[in-house]
């Protein structure tokens, strides 16, 4: 595993290039690739034991990336989640259009957050959208150092960017309605009550 940090360029062109590795994020250390190449996802899910039907969360740059995957929102919609993604919260948005079916699993949805952590949004400016989860086998505790990582994962990552401990909660996950969002996954953050639907 080659150890990097957010201004080398070989982090871009190993990302660009379908490599997975390791990332500090606003909350714990993800492992990521490109959320535009297949074949790193799938590798994704067999590193991580991950049930194949869970999809993972998309990190872009800002709010506009979503288009990339044929998202429409509505007025309302929009109005909504330019709140939400300043807080720094991961919204599932419906994607119906097929070719990203790998990134969906069938859900009809993608989760995506705009990352509040500066190195990282630079970061995701040139390499695009990146798939990010957190580092561990499915049902284990997430790695907190690059270190733990290391025994986890062993030779299976191509590459971290070591930020010391990290812990803490993983991002809250909503769901957009016609007009709100209802939780799924309660996290680092909490949802204004406003913005709540049944």
């Amino acid at each position: 595993m080659q150890l990097w940090n957010f201004s080398s360029p070989e982090l871009v062109t190993a990302l660009k290039g379908g490599k997975i590795g390791i990332l500090p994020t606003d909350t714990i250390y993800g492992i990521h690739a490109s959320a535009l190449d297949p074949n790193a996802i799938e590798k994704m899910y067999e590193i991580r034991l991950r049930d194949t039907n869970k999809p993972f969360i998309v990190l872009i740059d800002n709010p506009h990336e979503v288009s990339r995957f044929s998202v429409s929102l509505t007025t309302i919609q929009q109005t909504i989640t330019s709140t939400l993604w300043n807080l720094g919260v991961s919204i599932i948005l419906p994607v119906k259009d097929q070719r990203f079916s790998y990134l969906t699993r069938q859900t009809g949805g993608i989760a995506f957050r705009v990352p509040k952590k500066e190195p990282l949004v630079t970061l995701l400016q040139k390499t695009g959208p990146l798939v990010s989860t957190s580092v561990n086998k499915q049902g284990e505790k997430p790695s907190e150092t690059i270190e733990e990582a290391l025994l986890a994962f062993d030779n299976e990552l191509d590459f971290a960017v070591d930020e010391g401990v990290k812990r803490g909660e993983p991002s809250t996950v909503v769901i957009l309605k016609d007009k709100g969002v209802s939780i799924v996954r309660q996290g680092n953050v909490r949802i204004p009550s406003e913005y709540l639907t049944i």
